[in-house]
């Protein structure tokens, strides 16, 4: 009669192990995570974004530059109007979330990106009109995972895209 209730408690006691580690190895779903950096960054919820940011980067951003940015793209852009694309490609080898958006005091689409690690946090940002925004790689790339971070937010806004990155 004792064994059995030893049995259950064992089985109760491996149950949450085995959904924590196969929780574990799945992976984020970067679209809907990159769709909710962007919906934090137009609202101006720069805390939640900097609260998510890859702290392995090495780069000390945080609510300030999120906010900074923010006000620069209000000021050049004005309001978001409509979603025309929401899409993860690669950039440099990175994940890269990508919204294109019109906006009411631009005449071209205006692109934010995202770009993000294995677990979905962010490393990396960029805004800008679409003419400007550097294209996504053409082929999926894989890198290794020791490939370096960054996080770089140009100061002035006409400096829309990640450091490191050229047109072409």
């Amino acid at each position: 009669m004792r064994a059995a209730p030893l049995f259950i408690l064992t089985l109760l006691a491996a149950a949450p192990a085995a959904a924590q580690s196969s929780s574990a190895s799945a992976q984020p779903n970067y679209l809907a995570l990159g769709h909710q950096y962007a919906e934090w960054f137009l609202a101006g919820k720069s805390d939640s974004l900097a609260a998510h940011v890859d702290s392995s980067s090495g780069h000390p951003w945080g609510a300030e530059q999120f906010t900074r940015q923010r006000a620069a793209l209000k000021e050049r852009a004005g309001k978001e109007t409509a979603v025309l694309e929401e899409k993860m490609n690669r950039r440099q080898g990175h994940r890269q979330y990508w919204r294109e958006s019109l906006f009411n005091q631009m005449d071209e689409p205006v692109v934010v990106r995202f770009l993000l690690t294995d677990e979905g946090r962010i490393t990396g940002f960029g805004m800008g009109p679409k003419s400007r925004t550097p294209a996504p790689d053409r082929v999926q790339s894989s890198l290794p995972a020791a490939q370096p971070n960054y996080l770089a937010l140009g100061h002035q806004y006409a400096e829309w895209f990640l450091a490191g990155e050229s047109d072409s």
